[in-house]
């Protein structure tokens, strides 16, 4: 998911990097009035989208510490049940993945 959120940035960066597209229109004053809102709302976008990259990002990283706490509490789990109850067999073992 990280990484999702690392090229939604770039893209965002190169939308960025492009400019309002206002000026590409080669007006002869008839636009004129509409380049101002077309830039504002260009900006508003991508600053909207900027931030939709970094939650996308965040949402990454908070997903990897879950699957490192998770596990980590597994192999916990099964340290102090075996202390208790001794060996246990691999829940895992008949998909042919050990996951601890």
């Amino acid at each position: 998911m990280r990484i999702h959120g690392e090229d939604y940035a770039a893209a965002v960066r190169r939308l960025t990097e492009r400019g309002s597209g206002g000026a590409s229109w080669r007006d002869d004053g008839l636009l004129s009035m509409l380049i101002g809102p077309y830039t504002e709302a260009s900006t508003l976008g991508l600053r909207a989208m900027t931030g939709l990259s970094e939650v996308i990002d965040g949402t990454g990283e908070t997903m990897n510490t879950v699957l490192a706490n998770t596990d980590t509490a597994e192999a916990a789990s099964i340290e102090q049940s075996s202390g208790l109850y001794g060996a246990q067999d691999d829940p895992y073992a008949p998909y042919g993945e050990r996951r601890i």
